[in-house]
C-alpha cells in the first residue's frame, strides 16, 4: 500500500490543475514539436502527462499507486488521448530501456523521491538538449488569512497537533529546494519560473483537498468524519458566510537542461 492509496478520486477532483501558462512555458523552453518521448514520473491522475501529451510522439507515465493510474487512464480514454502508456513503477526503479527521453517531468512528486539519486540515474537516459522539469505549488495551508488559521486550528483539534502540522507543512521543513538539489547533478543551471493565479475555494473543496493528502485523513478520523466536517463548516461559515475562500496560488517550474 502506498501513501496515496484510496485517495485518487479526491486527488483528481480537488487538486488545482496547473495553469496553461506553465505548459506554454515548457513547450517554448524545450521547443516541443510532437516528437520524442515524455516520461512523467509520479504522474498521479495525469495533471501533467495529459496536457503535455499532444506535444510528444509518445508518453510514459509512471506511478507506484494503482488507484492513481486507474483514474489517469480513465481520463485519458475520456479525452481520447491515445499516446500515453501508464505503468505502475517508481522513479527509482525506471529501467534504461525507456531511453531516449526528450523530457522528464515531476508534478508535485519530485520531493517523494531520492532526488539526487534519481536525477543522476535519469541524466544518461535524456537526449542532449532535453531536460528535467519539476513542478511545485504553494500550499493552501500556509498563509495569514483568518480562514486558513481556522483550517489549521480545526485540523489540530481533530487530527492532533502532530498530524495537523504535517498536513500544513507543505515541503518538508529544512528540505533543500529542488533547484539546489539539481545543482548537485550533471544537469545545467536550473531555471525557475513562477506563475501566480487567483483561486477561490469552497468548503467542500477544502475538505476534499484534505482527504486527498497522503496522510489518510479519513482513516485517522474513522467514524468521526461527519462531526469533523460539521465543525469545520461551522468555523468557516462564521468567518466567510458566502463560502468563497480566495488566495493566490504560486505555481513554480524548476527546469534543468542536459547540455
Amino acid at each position: 500500500m502506498t501513501a496515496f492509496a484510496g485517495v485518487a478520486e479526491d486527488y483528481q477532483r480537488y487538486r488545482v490543475p496547473y495553469p496553461d501558462e506553465v505548459f506554454d512555458w515548457i513547450v517554448r523552453e524545450y521547443g516541443l514539436d510532437r516528437r520524442g518521448r515524455l516520461l512523467d514520473a509520479g504522474c498521479g491522475t495525469g495533471y501533467v502527462c495529459l496536457p503535455l501529451s499532444t506535444w510528444f510522439e509518445d508518453v510514459v507515465a509512471i506511478d507506484p499507486e494503482p488507484g492513481m493510474l486507474h483514474v489517469a487512464a480513465r481520463l485519458a480514454h475520456e479525452r481520447r488521448v491515445t499516446n500515453v502508456q501508464f505503468l505502475r513503477l517508481s522513479a527509482e526503479d525506471l529501467p534504461p530501456a525507456f531511453a531516449p527521453l526528450r523530457l522528464v517531468t515531476f508534478g508535485n512528486s519530485f520531493h517523494w523521491t531520492d532526488r539526487v539519486k534519481v536525477a543522476h540515474a535519469l541524466f544518461p537516459l535524456i537526449v542532449s538538449g532535453g531536460g528535467l522539469v519539476a513542478l511545485a505549488s504553494s500550499s493552501v495551508w500556509a498563509g495569514e488569512e483568518p480562514w486558513k488559521a481556522a483550517l489549521l486550528e480545526t485540523m489540530n483539534a481533530w487530527l492532533g497537533p502532530d498530524l495537523g502540522r504535517r498536513v500544513g507543512a507543505g515541503r518538508l521543513p529544512g528540505a533543500p529546494l529542488h533547484q539546489d538539489v539539481l545543482r548537485e547533478t550533471p544537469f545545467g543551471e536550473p531555471r525557475v519560473v513562477n506563475v501566480v493565479k487567483r483561486h477561490a475555494w469552497t468548503t467542500d473543496a477544502l475538505i476534499g483537498l484534505l482527504y486527498s493528502s497522503s496522510l489518510q485523513v479519513r482513516d485517522v478520523l474513522g467514524g468521526r468524519t461527519g462531526e469533523f466536517e460539521r465543525d469545520l463548516r461551522g468555523r468557516l461559515t462564521r468567518l466567510v458566510p458566502y463560502d468563497r475562500f480566495e488566495e493566490d496560488i504560486e505555481f513554480t517550474v524548476i527546469s534543468a537542461r542536459k547540455i
